[in-house]
């Protein structure tokens, strides 16, 4: 494989350093990242099979550079903001968060050979490797579970539900934000009156949860092929729910998002992550809490 670009690779997957964190030490220019959406496997055709699709999911956090050379998609600026010689950076690297779905995995939410091997390269220069995804751990799993165990990459510590979840090394809840009963079975009835709660999909700790199967949980599974299990009324009301998915349409995206911020906004975080998806979660919730509690964990 080459070496040139196992390196430009490695580069890419520079996604967080902890370093980047104001409370965190810095190097010599007190170096900070900013993160691209494109992994080096979108252009490697033998190892994946795709280049970039127009159809990809866009994330709200993850910008697209589509112009733009993949060696120069990730940019390392000073507290300035000016450039710094990313080959500079090699020794003071200790942590590296990655998300998943825009990031390490391509559009058909496959992570390419390359890709797993270069996070494998990069722990095994003593980094440590962390997974910061929207997704539960349970779908992380099954996205790169088998390919991580091969290269002996692990999913803890990791973010998962957008940072609802941050795992330590050992598999300890630092961070558990779920929504308490109340809340829950506010969004259950505000969502009922008004005909949504066949469009959603609720999340727990181990498994995701929906009312029943019909063309909108199908076009879900075509992302997320792990079945949710079906449930009633009274079983929603004694389980944990962290983060609640909704599919709604273009034509009512925004007057839907609109109508769940006039009624549980200040109870609630709302965001549209891609596509026309609305995702409703734990407030003063994300990945970089997630982020500041492995840093401050690992010291």
């Amino acid at each position: 494989m080459n070496p040139k670009l196992i390196q430009i690779s490695l580069f890419l997957l520079l996604m967080c350093l902890c370093k980047a964190h104001s409370n965190e030490k810095k190097n010599k220019n007190g170096a900070r990242i900013t993160k691209s959406n494109r992994l080096l496997s979108e252009l490697e055709n033998d190892e994946v099979g795709v280049e970039v699709h127009e159809d990809q999911p866009i994330y709200k956090e993850q910008p697209v550079y589509e112009g733009q050379p993949n060696n120069e998609a990730l940019v390392v600026r000073d507290k300035n903001g000016k450039s710094v010689d990313k080959n500079n950076l090699k020794n003071n690297i200790k942590i590296v968060f990655i998300d998943l779905d825009g990031t390490l995995l391509n559009s058909r939410h496959k992570a390419s050979k390359l890709n797993i091997e270069s996070l494998a390269k990069a722990q095994n220069k003593g980094i440590k490797i962390v997974f910061a995804t929207g997704r539960p751990i349970f779908s992380a799993n099954g996205a790169i579970g088998e390919d991580a165990k091969k290269n002996n990459l692990s999913l803890m510590p990791g973010i998962y539900l957008n940072g609802c979840i941050t795992y330590g090394p050992n598999g300890d809840r630092i961070i558990d934000n779920y929504m308490d009963e109340k809340l829950v079975m506010d969004i259950y009835n505000f969502s009922k009156e008004n005909n949504f709660v066949r469009r959603m999909v609720w999340y727990g700790l181990e498994k995701a949860y929906t009312f029943g199967i019909n063309e909108y949980i199908d076009e879900y599974l075509a992302v997320e092929p792990i079945m949710p299990d079906i449930i009633d009324e009274e079983t929603l009301k004694n389980t944990k729910i962290y983060n609640i998915l909704i599919r709604l349409d273009k034509e009512n995206l925004s007057s839907v998002i609109k109508m769940y911020q006039e009624k549980i906004s200040d109870r609630i975080s709302i965001a549209n992550p891609f596509k026309t998806y609305v995702e409703l979660f734990h407030p003063n919730t994300n990945k970089f809490e997630g982020i500041k509690a492995l840093c401050k964990h690992f010291d």
